[in-house]
């Protein structure tokens, strides 16, 4: 139940991520890429304080959601397999972070990355349905399982290797995105000068 809660956050701050994790040209002003994560920048319209702030609220949201539903179930949780389903979900809205960044390093273009990024969280979301392809699969097959005291456990078998995948595909997304943005502002210098 705990992981559900912590997983809905993430489910909840999905759909604002391709307003918060862009950047680029917009109304003839250039891109405002002022890097990749500066945590005190969490908090100002900037590029670099998306993922903190993303992470911020998440953890927040789970504290607040864990909090209240232990509270309610008179249950203590237990920590591992809370913060294997934790972990999934903060490496599922990293993913999310490194696509906008992706798309924002291609197109260039603010409001164009914007709907790409948007289109790409939908796309992920609708084709692979409940399949094992699904981010969601790792839910599916702990809401299949009977009795209920096995689903943490199918859930944190199936949550492992998809959670190492991702991430996985996150840090290749992420370095791409670096290396495309170092080789366009090396472009930009030349052309300048």
């Amino acid at each position: 139940m705990l992981i559900f809660a912590a997983n809905g956050a993430a489910l909840f701050l999905t759909p604002f991520l391709p307003w918060i994790a862009t950047y680029g040209e917009q109304g003839g002003k250039p891109p405002a890429n002022d890097g990749w994560f500066r945590p005190w920048r969490s908090f100002q319209p900037a590029a670099s304080g998306a993922l903190p702030f993303l992470w911020l609220w998440y953890a927040l949201l789970v504290a607040v959601n864990g909090s209240l539903v232990s509270w309610r179930a008179g249950v203590l949780p237990l920590w591992r397999d809370l913060g294997v389903g934790v972990g999934y979900g903060a490496v599922c809205l990293t993913f999310f972070w490194a696509i906008g960044r992706f798309w924002s390093a291609i197109v260039g273009q603010l409001a164009l990355g914007r709907w790409v990024t948007f289109l790409t969280l939908l796309l992920l979301a609708i084709l692979p349905g409940l399949s094992r392809w699904s981010l969601a699969y790792p839910f599916v097959v702990a809401m299949e399982t009977t009795p209920a005291s096995d689903a943490l456990q199918k859930f944190v078998q199936k949550a492992l290797p998809h959670g190492a995948t991702l991430l996985a595909l996150t840090v290749l997304l992420a370095a791409f995105a670096w290396w495309w943005e170092r080789a366009r502002q090396r472009v930009q210098k030349v052309s300048v000068a």
